[in-house]
């Protein structure tokens, strides 16, 4: 067997659903004298184990029902809403993107919004796991705090209205069966969460944006595992600093080898880079920093919109543990601009 039979990629495409300007879950550092334009969308960053990775929709089949009054008080209907043995039978059926201040007559209510809370249940099917694998559930945004149960138990909780969160249910799913997602959103005014009012923005309660079921491998690039930085933009040359975290959930040690491109717009390797480390048993381990130099980059205007994507993988060798399917690794999209 050769040496590239023995490798197997660990790696995941961050699917483009939508556009999302500016809010990613790559942690970055803005230079006062460059200009970013990201085309992201957040979302768990998966390695394969025995099993392609899946990520499914969850935006159909919801029910859903806004508490009486305003307020972030949880009335006495809803103390058991997170509950498997909770009726919601009479809740009205809704997909997402939901907001609870969009009706059909008037889908862009702009003042008078309705602050307080919302609460959101769905069942849905979670297939056979691979063995280690796997399960996130992604929230895109919820305005503007969301706390979230599976099977009656408690997932975790996001502040923000405006960013995206990944929840690790490993251990709360049951896989082969049907399962309980309940969501308590609360957008009730709060001057320590932004925008703190609407004085000169909306805030539209409730799941306004998509959710997403992940399954992956035991070896993961994490929600914000990826930091991205341009230190330097110029016209003869730009370099590009990459630096990737990847966790190991499985019990025994895993050799891996990190692999960066950035590629033109049309899909050429203008610059590379790659680091191996072996990640124990249960443990995060971050690579790089690697720093890639472009030369005579396409700057980006509005005049030239011109984007380079940085891909990010990992690979893993099939000594230490068996991983297959290969998929095209993290790709997000940059244009660099530099300060007049």
């Amino acid at each position: 067997m050769t040496s590239d039979d023995e490798t197997n990629r660990v790696e995941r495409l961050v699917t483009h659903h939508s556009p999302v300007l500016l809010e990613v879950p790559v942690r970055r550092l803005l230079r006062a004298r460059l200009f970013f334009l990201f085309l992201f969308t957040p979302a768990l960053l998966a390695a394969e184990s025995g099993l392609r990775r899946e990520t499914l929709s969850l935006n159909d089949g919801w029910r859903f029902e806004r508490q009486a009054n305003p307020g972030s008080a949880v009335e006495w209907q809803f103390q058991d809403a997170w509950k498997l043995t909770y009726d919601d039978s009479q809740w009205s059926k809704v997909f997402l993107p939901h907001s609870w201040d969009q009706t059909a007559h008037t889908p862009w209510v702009t003042t008078n919004h309705w602050r307080g809370i919302g609460w959101y249940r769905k069942e849905f099917l979670l297939p056979l796991l691979p063995q280690g694998g796997r399960v996130g559930i992604e929230f895109e945004a919820a305005m503007q705090v969301a706390k979230v149960w599976v099977n009656g138990r408690e997932a975790g909780e996001h502040v923000g209205g405006y960013t995206g969160f990944v929840l690790d249910v490993t251990a709360l799913v049951r896989a082969g069966a049907r399962n309980l997602l309940a969501v308590r959103v609360d957008d009730t005014n709060n001057p320590d969460i932004p925008p703190a009012n609407e004085t000169n923005i909306a805030i539209y309660g409730g799941l306004y944006r998509n959710v997403w079921l992940h399954i992956t491998g035991p070896v993961v690039i994490p929600e914000g595992g990826v930091s991205l930085t341009t230190p330097e933009v110029g016209r003869a040359r730009s370099t590009v600093r990459a630096v990737t975290e990847v966790r190991n959930w499985l019990k025994e040690p895993a050799k891996i080898r990190a692999d960066w491109e950035v590629l033109s717009s049309v899909g050429n390797v203008v610059a590379s880079g790659t680091e191996e480390k072996v990640v124990p048993a249960n443990t995060t381990v971050e690579f790089g920093p690697t720093v890639f130099q472009v030369a005579r980059p396409e700057l980006w205007s509005p005049a030239h919109p011109y984007l380079y994507t940085l891909r990010s993988r990992g690979i893993s060798r099939r000594t230490l543990h068996p991983l297959r399917n290969p998929r095209d690794g993290l790709y997000c999209r940059e244009g660099l601009h530099p300060k007049r």
